[in-house]
């Protein structure tokens, strides 16, 4: 079976689409399908060579396909039926509606069924047993919105309630937050969330890997479709969500209770595993 996929990442886009449709093409390619993978932003590019090497990268353009896989935002439905000709289009969905032209929806926020989100397997050597009994580090990773006023400004709430603690922040331009260890393009993220007390992200992908991993964590929105994440994993009773620095305030407070870090860890690992990228393929190869 041959597929495309198409995913932004990139810039303000961040790469929470591409990290979870280059998974999806991985176990494709696992599994014996020929793929090509489609991209225009070339930093998303050179972190798709250097993440998922064996898959093959091209530019945007017209191809035929048995199976496309959108996950965009940004290409109309015309656009995606004049350049993708393909007996089955699958598409990522993160807000509340629905493009008649996908004929399979990924959007397991609509059954709130965690076990279908897509979480990359190199995080499940990072997966946490329990947590430490004091809050030493603090990581903010809020993917493309990782500006410096956006990280001081959460910097500033975290120093008030733990002004001991290390603050370390992923960022994805060269910037400088003083008092902050900034860390662009890490190695791995499974390992810094592993090696953080509580991480603070912003509502996109990172979420599901926090989640997964069992790594405390506050989350923040600054786009619509986070909302849709959001509330998915609310429903769950995992997660902190906070919307304004008052509210951040109590929930840093809050998290100083170990069993309380305790009790969100063990419910975020029974929630999610690392197969959900295996079911969707065998619904997808269902319906060729």
């Amino acid at each position: 079976m041959k597929l495309i996929f198409f995913a932004e990442g990139g810039g303000t886009i961040g790469l929470g689409h591409l990290r979870r449709s280059s998974v999806l093409a991985q176990e494709f390619l696992n599994q014996g399908d020929e793929l090509e993978f489609m991209l225009r932003d070339e930093s998303a590019k050179e972190w798709l060579k250097k993440k998922k090497p064996k898959l093959h990268i091209r530019d945007l353009g017209k191809a035929d396909c048995d199976v496309l896989v959108i996950d965009s935002y940004l290409l109309s439905d015309e656009e995606i039926k004049e350049m993708f000709p393909a007996k089955l289009i699958v598409g990522f969905e993160d807000f509340d509606e629905s493009r008649e032209i996908f004929e399979i929806k990924i959007a397991p926020w609509r059954g709130n069924n965690p076990k279908l989100q897509i979480i990359d397997p190199e995080f499940r050597q990072f997966v946490r047993d329990e947590n430490n009994e004091k809050i030493n580090k603090i990581l903010i990773t809020l993917g493309g919105f990782g500006t410096c006023e956006n990280i001081n400004k959460i910097a500033h709430v975290v120093r008030e309630h733990y002004p001991n603690a290390e603050i370390a922040a992923t960022v994805r331009e060269d910037i400088d937050c003083e008092g902050i260890t900034l860390l662009r393009d890490p190695d791995s993220m499974g390992r810094l969330y592993s090696e953080c007390d509580i991480a603070i992200s912003s509502g996109g992908q990172t979420i599901f890997e926090l989640a997964a991993t069992g790594t405390p964590s506050i989350v923040t929105s600054h786009t619509e479709n986070q909302q849709t994440n959001i509330s998915f994993i609310q429903n769950l009773g995992i997660l902190n969500y906070v919307k304004d620095e008052e509210e951040l305030r109590n929930v840093l407070r809050e998290l100083e209770s170990k069993s309380l870090r305790d009790e969100q860890t063990k419910l975020s690992k029974h929630a999610f595993d690392f197969d959900g990228a295996k079911r969707l393929i065998k619904l997808i190869k269902e319906n060729v």
